[in-house]
């Protein structure tokens, strides 16, 4: 990490230059130390010496790319040309521009965290270029959090992750504006996280981990016509995606199909596929260092002391748990030594031991009742391992699994480009699978337009508008669309609400109420988005659906203001 002094005879002198020099210095000597506690074995180097015509810059050659001072380049060496990774000339983009943009990051774990950091280098949401990064998570730092959120320490324990994320977040680049909230981003918080707070932002970045959560922000960010960068983990697979206004899907557009579970006898005696594998190691792991420790954890809640709990016993007292805390007690490592014995016996346990037992149950030319092999796909007979410390191949099983390393520098890369204007061919989304190992980047799904008739479509993007006022009646609201966009809608509903549907008794004398009386708005709201449906062409069809139609009650209504 380098910072010239040959700026000053490039660009000139004067108090701005010397500024950006010593912001660059101290950018470069705050990420130091946090690589190196990432990584004891990787070194990093903080120098200012110059760069100019005389340096020798051969080193450069293994890097494809290159930074300086104000810009970004990327430089293909085979062709001897610059590739265009930020819209702009000759493919360079002003990190300035980086500096002026607002967004709001939903979540502050493992991917939050990296996300924090890679904006810090970025230099995006800079406070002199007007610039913010908001970033929400209500949840508190756990010590099991440490071991991957790396902006987190010890003492930060039972402390906001938001906050705690925003102070280490300005030490890496204190130019950043960062605005830390407690909130989720749902439904309850709309009154905080509402059309005004959205329309101030450029972009929306997600580190959420559960689908729910997702597709709220997702149908928010849509609905308030703002780009999002999503990405999340689950266990060894991860993705990241990119979901730009009028140009791609959304999140809510698909829908994973619901996974199979893994039979315990599968898991246990005859895995088939890698996933299998992981299953049983996300077992035990879950066992040892969840289930139990909870189990003993409850059981001295519940009890106030041992000597007590001893009484009992011996009264004959049964006692709920108490079988496994003995036991747990009993085998409780008390010093670094025990947990490698205790490392070593489980090897042999799992890797040796039961593979022999199932081997001696089931002798490789077993055979079943129709004269079949025992052993044939899928099952696969296992394989006894010898704990040998000059196996090359066992440290390789020892590796720590970052899946969250791999989404962050693909959402910074996707940011890059929703910044510089790029056009839909640029986009990718990322799938990967770490215990494969797999990486698949494709191109993001282009937004499809739904044909209500010849000459008229919808995307998700699109949504109608309608102003009323307070007489306005339902039969206005239908007529106003009619005329509008040239189609009557034949169903209206609010939410779950069903405000005409023709077929519906005594839905028909509604036309003529006003839509003040049948929505009942809160005396501050603005607006509404309503669900409309059209007859089909063809006598017979299905109704078809048509855009959100957001229907104002007065004819000065804000949308900022909902």
């Amino acid at each position: 990490v380098t910072t010239s002094s040959s700026l000053y005879r490039e660009y000139g002198s004067g108090h701005q230059l010397q500024d950006d020099v010593l912001t660059q210095r101290n950018r470069a000597l705050a990420v130091h130390p946090r690589v190196a506690e990432l990584n004891p074995y990787v070194h990093v180097d903080t120098s200012s010496s110059s760069l100019d015509l005389s340096t020798d810059l051969s080193f450069l050659k293994r890097y494809q790319v290159r930074e300086t001072h104000r810009h970004t380049r990327l430089v293909d060496e085979k062709e001897g040309r610059k590739e265009g990774w930020f819209e702009g000339t000759d493919g360079v983009v002003d990190d300035r521009v980086l500096g002026g943009w607002c967004l709001l990051q939903v979540g502050c774990g493992a991917i939050g965290c990296e996300m924090l950091k890679n904006f810090a280098l970025l230099g995006v949401g800079l406070a002199k270029s007007s610039g913010e990064v908001c970033v929400t998570d209500p949840d508190l730092i756990e010590k099991s959090n440490l071991n991957r959120q790396f902006l987190f320490r010890s003492q930060h324990i039972q402390k906001p992750k938001s906050t705690t994320a925003a102070v280490a977040t300005l030490e890496i680049n204190p130019e950043m504006q960062v605005d830390a909230h407690l909130d989720k981003v749902c439904p309850a918080t709309e009154g905080v996280y509402n059309d005004l707070f959205y329309s101030r932002l450029h972009l929306v970045v997600t580190a959420l981990d559960n689908v729910e959560a997702r597709r709220y922000v997702d149908s928010r960010s849509v609905s308030n016509q703002k780009a999002l960068l999503d990405s999340g983990t689950m266990g060894t697979k991860g993705h990241t995606e990119i979901i730009v206004p009028n140009l791609t899907e959304s999140y809510n557009s698909h829908r994973d199909p619901p996974e199979e579970e893994i039979p315990f006898c599968t898991l246990k005696s005859f895995p088939a596929v890698i996933e299998h594998t992981i299953q049983w190691a996300r077992d035990k792991f879950e066992s040892a260092f969840a289930h139990k420790p909870t189990i003993y954890n409850m059981f001295w809640q519940t009890h106030s002391s041992a000597e007590a709990v001893l009484q009992r016993m011996q009264q004959r007292e049964t006692l709920e748990g108490a079988f496994q805390v003995v036991k747990l007690l009993s085998r409780r490592p008390s010093q670094w030594e025990h947990c490698i014995v205790l490392a070593r016996l489980k090897f042999d346990k799992y890797f040796k031991r039961k593979a022999l037992q199932l081997l001696h149950s089931f002798p490789l030319d077993t055979r079943l009742k129709d004269g079949s092999l025992f052993w044939q796909s899928p099952k696969r007979p296992p394989s006894p391992i010898e704990f040998d410390l000059k196996d090359s191949l066992l440290w390789s099983r020892l590796g720590v699994v970052s899946e969250w390393l791999c989404c962050a520098p693909q959402v910074s890369l996707e940011l890059v480009k929703v910044v510089g204007g790029y056009g839909f061919d640029s986009f990718n989304n990322c799938f990967f699978n770490l215990a494969i190992p797999v990486m698949v980047l494709t191109e993001a799904a282009p937004v499809r337009r739904t044909q209500i008739r010849e000459d008229i479509s919808f995307s998700i993007w699109d949504r109608w508008t309608v102003w009323g006022h307070q007489h306005f009646s339902l039969s206005d609201f239908i007529n106003a669309v009619l005329v509008k966009y040239g189609i009557e809608p034949t169903m209206v509903v609010h939410g779950v609400k069903m405000l005409y549907v023709p077929v519906m008794p005594g839905h028909n004398k509604r036309l003529k109420l006003t839509m003040q009386k049948l929505i009942k708005p809160s005396v501050d709201r603005r607006y509404v988005d309503l669900t409309v449906s059209f007859a089909p062409e063809s006598d017979g069809d299905e109704d078809l659906p048509g855009p959100p139609v957001r229907y104002f009650f007065s004819p000065d209504g804000d949308a900022h203001t909902a």
